[in-house]
């Protein structure tokens, strides 16, 4: 996979990467050849679970797909370059400078790059032979507004594929997680993780 998809660039065109590890690499959510070889194997394993279900008294074990953990356009956890505004590869570069051409922002970019990147997962969850509700699960800090884009995706003419944007809020604070839920107007498309 290393060589034969896109790594996210920094803007020095260095591959954003783990500290400290080998190959664990930040790869490009633009590379389209990467994103149909995941939506391969990803619509491969809920064909598999819903051959295994059929075997198996059809229990219906598995009853959702989280998609990502905290997904980030640019950014890894604990990488050398955790704070990049997006990828500097020649596929996000035309892309970035076309929305940029058209009067959109760097935040929308983001916002497209993602959502596109998890919707693409989550389309293969959806037509595979075991379709079940996705998520994601996005924590404060995140480089992308997924929640805001999924719902526009939502109402627009494709739609989306993604059901629920997981919160985690990385608290134990009841009343900052009462009024985290009920203060979004859209808490059904919103669930709030509890990962203490």
């Amino acid at each position: 996979a290393l060589n034969n998809y896109q790594k996210t660039l920094a803007p020095d065109k260095t591959p954003i990467r783990q500290r400290g590890a080998s190959y664990a690499f930040l790869m490009c959510k633009e590379d389209k050849a990467l994103r149909a070889k995941e939506q391969e194997v990803v619509e491969n394993i809920f064909n598999h679970i819903a051959e295994y279900n059929l075997q198996n008294g059809d229990k219906k074990t598995v009853v959702g797909c989280q998609l990502t953990n905290e997904p980030a356009v640019a950014r890894m956890h604990g990488g050398d370059h955790k704070y990049n505004e997006r990828c500097y590869c020649n596929i996000c570069e035309a892309k970035y400078n076309s929305f940029i051409e058209n009067g959109k922002t760097a935040q929308d970019y983001r916002d497209d790059v993602m959502w596109n990147y998890q919707n693409s997962i989550a389309e293969a969850v959806k037509i595979s032979d075991y379709s079940v509700w996705t998520r994601t699960n996005n924590y404060g800090g995140t480089d992308a507004n997924l929640v805001e884009y999924n719902e526009k995706m939502r109402n627009a003419e494709n739609g989306t594929s993604i059901d629920f944007i997981g919160y985690d809020p990385y608290t134990e604070d009841t009343s900052y997680l009462y009024n985290f839920g009920h203060g979004i107007s859209k808490m059904t498309k919103v669930s709030v993780d509890y990962s203490q």
